[in-house]
């Protein structure tokens, strides 16, 4: 079976959506040191620690948006473990929420985003007794 083992976030204004996963969820970005596809707008990105490892990514300028589609790429599900407090970071750093929190039972919550990049990403705060 494949397993998704890395992501790329991609961004028309790539300085503004690093400022905005740094502040929201506490992410470890920092630039590559060589050039990428034609731009050196590329950064990499730890979602974890030593302790806690994350999935790791990357964070670079899109170079077209892809017009009348739902999605540009696949959706990140960003685990919280404070979603209401994660929602407000979500707003009070440039993004929209674009859906409420919604319970799913024995699974926990969740809440649909988009960041400073129209981008969109999920919210899930894990419990197996949310009803």
């Amino acid at each position: 079976m494949a397993r998704i083992v890395y992501f790329t976030i991609q961004a028309d204004d790539v300085l503004r959506a690093v400022d905005f996963y740094q502040k929201v969820f506490g992410w470890h970005i920092e630039k590559w040191g060589g050039e990428w596809g034609g731009s050196d707008e590329f950064y990499l990105i730890e979602t974890g620690t030593e302790d806690e490892p994350g999935l790791p990514g990357t964070l670079m300028k899109r170079h077209a948006k892809v017009d009348s589609q739902l999605l540009n790429g696949f959706m990140c599900g960003i685990e919280s473990s404070a979603i209401d407090d994660d929602m407000a970071a979500v707003v009070a750093n440039g993004g929209s929420l674009v859906s409420p929190k919604v319970t799913i039972p024995g699974v926990g919550w969740v809440a649909y985003c988009r960041d400073t990049e129209d981008n969109f990403l999920e919210l899930r705060q894990m419990d197996p007794e949310a009803a």
